[in-house]
């Protein structure tokens, strides 16, 4: 399940129980892409740090809907 861009409307109409899989889903992603960016491999390491900015901007998203 991944939940477009700023779409706040989207994580509203999630279940508890789907914000937590989807939560964990963005925290898995960044720490796999961060384990990417040191890898030995610049290629990867590359397109980790653009795919990167994505998840992470997901997960300010999920959490500032959290915390509100």
């Amino acid at each position: 399940m991944t939940i477009k861009h700023n779409s706040k409307k989207t994580l509203e109409n999630l279940t508890p129980e789907e914000l937590t899989k989807h939560s964990e889903l963005v925290n898995a992603t960044i720490l796999s892409l961060k384990q990417e960016l040191n890898s030995g491999s610049k290629t990867k390491a590359r397109q980790a740090e653009v795919r990167l900015s994505f998840w992470e901007d997901q997960r300010f998203e999920l959490d500032r809907f959290l915390n509100k």
